[in-house]
């Protein structure tokens, strides 16, 4: 019989994680649902471990593709998905062993297209927890305001339940970094109705090293065209959410000038003078922002005024 719901978890040189984030969705109290492991070409022996593990149960099965990224592997999972329902994980995360039933439960309770928890962000030992167990229904296009201030950690593409034709349009955008983000306004200008509980349920795992490790591409602007994207497609359709979006643009750029900042290479010094050059023809609008912190404001004008002070305090905090 058809499952009520695909969990895709894409796989690539995880094998340290995965048993982890499959034994979290062995164990869901929504019992009667398909894992479906897509190896994404994985060079770490974890595309042999999806095998062994889809033999311990029956509701894992395994797809293995060239590698291809992120959200190429997402792609092809949501297309081979069994059920009308998908839910993603992420193969080096994990999930409470309700969460995937507190979804199911809210999006038929509302009749939703999507429904949506938040998360625990886990750097080591800390763990940070967004959510305060509020309950909202809302449309796709109110959903964007709601998500871009950051408070709730809910852009990110995992800790939601998907009708699966939602991402058939819609799908991952390929070869680009920063994917969530890329969807997200795509996606939510053409739902209908999207519930929230704000129960934290999904563990999002940090590995990157601290802020003092920090390296950096020029790929990593994909960051910056995510939010970017998404301002463009909110004055389109929801002009009310355009300081809010834009925020989010003038955080992409302040926390990648930190980045650049740190690391010593040619990809960070020829894009630092972009970064700078664009926080200061808004700086004026930085300071008038009501979703940045003061602390946040001063260091930004520290930045730009007197780097080699401003990267001494990023060393001591790193």
């Amino acid at each position: 019989m058809t499952p009520l719901l695909t969990v895709v978890v894409p796989v690539y040189n995880v094998k340290d994680y995965l048993e982890t984030c499959v034994d979290s969705l062995l164990c869901q109290t929504l019992s009667d649902i398909e894992i479906l492991l897509v190896d994404d070409g994985s060079t770490d022996g974890s595309g042999a471990l999806c095998d062994t593990l889809a033999e311990r149960d029956p509701r894992i099965r395994v797809l293995h593709k060239p590698n291809g990224g992120l959200s190429s592997a997402r792609n092809a999972g949501v297309c081979a998905a069994t059920a009308d329902l998908v839910g993603l994980v992420d193969s080096d995360d994990y999930v409470d062993d309700d969460m995937f039933e507190l979804l199911y439960r809210n999006l038929v309770k509302e009749n939703a297209d999507v429904s949506a928890c938040t998360i625990y962000s886990c750097y080591g030992d800390k763990i940070n927890r967004f959510g305060d167990g509020s309950y909202h229904v809302m449309s796709g296009i109110e959903m964007i305001g709601y998500s871009m201030d950051g408070e709730k950690a809910i852009i990110s593409a995992c800790p939601k339940l998907y009708k699966k034709d939602l991402l058939l349009k819609t799908p991952f955008v390929e070869g680009k970094l920063y994917e969530d983000a890329l969807l997200f306004g795509e996606l939510f200008v053409n739902v209908s109705r999207v519930v929230v509980e704000e129960q934290p349920k999904y563990y999002y795992v940090h590995h990157e090293g601290t802020i003092t490790t920090a390296t950096y591409k020029s790929s990593k602007k994909d960051y910056i065209y995510a939010f970017e994207h998404n301002l463009s497609l909110v004055r389109e359709h929801c002009p009310q959410f355009e300081q809010v979006t834009f925020y989010r643009v003038l955080r992409a750029y302040y926390e990648l000038l930190d980045t650049v900042i740190l690391a010593d290479n040619d990809d960070a010094r020829a894009d630092k003078p972009l970064f700078k050059r664009f926080l200061r023809k808004h700086l004026v609008a930085l300071w008038r922002c009501p979703y940045i912190r003061l602390v946040r404001k001063c260091s930004i004008t520290l930045a730009l005024t007197c780097e080699p002070l401003y990267k001494k305090v990023l060393l001591r905090k790193g």
